[in-house]
Formats: C-alpha cells, sequence, structure tokens
C-alpha cells in the first residue's frame, strides 16, 4: 500500500464559486435581489441572524480582508472550527472523510504506534466499503476489484489537525462540466464511481454503527449485521473499524466533506464510533468470518505440517500451509489447514521433503483460531526446475 500526501492550500487560493458554492451547501441564502452592490449572504439560526460578504474576484485588494471576515463569520455561525471551514472552501473537487481519534494526551497528538497504524486502517476501511459497490458480501474476498484497486491509487492523505488526532482522506471527484451551479445544484445524474465510493463509505459507517448499536439495545445478537451487506457493510470493514480505534479501542468519529462541484442535498453527518461498540465490532467480525466462508480464495506458500490417521480407513489427510492469499494487498502471513484426498497428500510430502511452494483454491473458513480450507478446488505443487 502506498500513501500520498496533500498539503494544505493557503487561504489566497480560495475562489470566490467555491464561496458561493459553500455558503448554499451549508443552508445560507442570497440577501440581495439585485447583481448591484456587494454579494451579500443570510443565515437564520437559533443564536440569530448571520451576514457575510462574498468576494467576486481574486483580483480585488480586499480579497484576503473579505475571506478572513466571511471565515470568522461562519465558523461562529456553523459552530465549526476556522480550519474545517477553510480546508472545505479550498476544496472545490475533493470528498473528505476526517477521522477524529480521542487520544489521551495533548491535542494533535497519538500514541506513536497507534498513529502509525491509523492510515493503514483508514485505507482497509475505505477500500472495504468500495469494494461492496461491486460485489457486496458480509465477507469480502482478499482480491479486491479492479475499479476499488484503481480507486484507492488516487485518494491521498490530508494533513493532520488539532483538536484530539485528525487524519483525513482526500478523495478526487471528477468536476462537473455544468457551470450554473443555482439550477444545478443539487441534480444526481451517472455520478461518477468515486463519488458513489464515498457515498457508499458514508452509508456503510452509518449502517455498521446503527447495527452495533442494535446489539447494544436489544437481543438481535449478529442478526443486526446479517443481510446489511447491500449497504457496505462486511467484516472487512468492522476490522479495519477496530483497527481505527488504536491498541486501547479509543472513540472516534468520521466526519465527511464533499467535493464543492458535486455538491450533496443533505448536510454532512458524523458517524460516531464509541468505546462500547467497538468490542461489538470486534466480535461480529470474528462470528461473521467463522459463518460465512471467504469463496474464490487462493493461497500459496510453504507445507508446515503433514498428518493422517491411517488406523481410521481414510484415505485423507491433513496438511497445513503457512503463507498468504494471492492477491491480498497486505501480504498477511497465515496457516491454513487443508484435508486432501491422498494424490493431492502424496504431492503435499513431496513438496515438504523438497522445500517447494504449493497453492491450492476453495472457500476459506475461520473456526476458532484456526483457518481451513474447504471445498478445494485445485492443489498444485510448484515444483523448482534445476
Amino acid at each position: 500500500m502506498s500513501i500520498q500526501f496533500v498539503e494544505e492550500i493557503p487561504l489566497n487560493s480560495v475562489h470566490p464559486r467555491n464561496v458561493r458554492l459553500y455558503l448554499r451547501t451549508h443552508g445560507w441564502e442570497r440577501a440581495n435581489a439585485t447583481q448591484d452592490g456587494p454579494d451579500v449572504w443570510k443565515l437564520v439560526s437559533r443564536d440569530g441572524v448571520f451576514e457575510v460578504i462574498a468576494p467576486s474576484s481574486q483580483g480585488t485588494r480586499d480579497f484576503s480582508h473579505t475571506i478572513e471576515e466571511l471565515l470568522r463569520t461562519v465558523s461562529i455561525a456553523e459552530d465549526r472550527s476556522p480550519v474545517e471551514v477553510v480546508r472545505d472552501l479550498s476544496t472545490l473537487r475533493f470528498d473528505i472523510q476526517y477521522i477524529h481519534c480521542d487520544y489521551d494526551g495533548p491535542s494533535g497528538t497519538a500514541p506513536l504506534g497507534d498513529a502509525a497504524d491509523v492510515y493503514r486502517a483508514a485505507y482497509r476501511m475505505f477500500a472495504a466499503s468500495s469494494a461492496t459497490l461491486e460485489d457486496p458480501r458480509l465477507v469480502l474476498p482478499q482480491r479486491r476489484p479492479a475499479r476499488t484497486v484503481a480507486l484507492m491509487r488516487r485518494v491521498l492523505a490530508g494533513p493532520t489537525a488539532s483538536g484530539s488526532y485528525v487524519v483525513s482522506l482526500w478523495t478526487p471527484v471528477p468536476p462537473r462540466l455544468t457551470p450554473e451551479e443555482d439550477w444545478t445544484l443539487f441534480e444526481v445524474e451517472d455520478e461518477p464511481y468515486e463519488r458513489a465510493a464515498t457515498e457508499r463509505l458514508h452509508q456503510a459507517l452509518g449502517a455498521t454503527n446503527a447495527a452495533a448499536r442494535q446489539i447494544l439495545t436489544s437481543d438481535d445478537g449478529l442478526d443486526a449485521f446479517i443481510g446489511r451487506e447491500q449497504e457496505g457493510v462486511s467484516a472487512n470493514l468492522c476490522e479495519a473499524l477496530v483497527a481505527l480505534s488504536g491498541e486501547n479501542e479509543t472513540p472516534f468519529d468520521v466526519r465527511f466533506s464533499w467535493a464543492l462541484d458535486r455538491p450533496v442535498a443533505t448536510r454532512s453527518q458524523v458517524v460516531p464510533f464509541s468505546g462500547e461498540s467497538l468490542p461489538v465490532l470486534r466480535e461480529a467480525a470474528r462470528e461473521l468470518r467463522a459463518r460465512m466462508p471467504e469463496v474464490d480464495v487462493r493461497f500459496r506458500g510453504n507445507v508446515v505440517r503433514l498428518h493422517r490417521e491411517l488406523s481410521l480407513g481414510s484415505d485423507l489427510g491433513e496438511v497445513t500451509v503457512a503463507g498468504v492469499i494471492v492477491g491480498d494487498s497486505e501480504g498477511k502471513l497465515r496457516r491454513v489447514s487443508v484435508a486432501l484426498a491422498d494424490s493431492d497428500y502424496q504431492e503435499a510430502i513431496a513438496a515438504h521433503q523438497n522445500f517447494e511452494e504449493v497453492e491450492m483454491s476453495g472457500s476459506l473458513v475461520n473456526r476458532g483460531n484456526r483457518s481451513e480450507l474447504v471445498e478445494v478446488r485445485e492443489f498444485i505443487r510448484h515444483i523448482e526446475l534445476v
């Protein structure tokens, strides 16, 4: 897995069109009915009426001052951090997910081990949800769909921020070619795959969080997760979320900011994961993998154990292979056992004696601490030519 990083965007690079799109998508309304005079926008809230002036051009002498005043007022009116607002104003063509982790310690810091792991966990989270657009399952195959692989190569890692420990994922969204934002603000026709993927992530996190809450407040058990694969829920996603919480399973939330060039009709939502929900997600992932095999798995490695009970009158032999799932981007080393007929068992013996690799395909099932390949379709000994 490779990660690219983006830097903070300076305030003077904010485009006036971004400002208008931001104000409209966040509930502000134009106050002046004519084109004469300043471009005034209002927001009516329970705290009163707020007004800002949207700049008309970056070329004016007071552009920076106007942006600063607008930023200050919007931050107060929307009760948002100025950093969050200026990032939204600066991102015309990125969908952004901010992951806020509530680690103990000074603001903006995290335990070193957790900080090192958080981006990998965030990568797994996004990849797991987007893969369900192609093939929704409660246990996803390690080999990801081609479109998911291509998308994850383009997702950027944003700068960290203070206020707990904040990391972000920036997904580039193709530009909308219709310039009239007033008339096409919330039209959704043939959304690009990038936007479909970020919307699926939003849906999947909400559904996973809802399933965890359901278990905590009812007797439904794992049934709360069963049938939600069409919403992007999977054991893979649950595992990624638990990994995001770090070694101590620290609460966190994911906040969504949508590309201003393709605004959404619904305000962005924060999806929180409490400390009590994280053990539920960990156990749900374990039980889902135990109940539902991972199909179409190819596993390659070395034979490390051979066992057969001839006295039982069966020609089946049990073989344990240490290796990796073919196509697993993380290359996680695991041990998988498999029951083989005599001909394949003899091949396994020869591979073990000659230090040769074997490759097998079938469905992978986790039984407690063991992984087992069932419904075996192929067992190949890779003979090394001298």
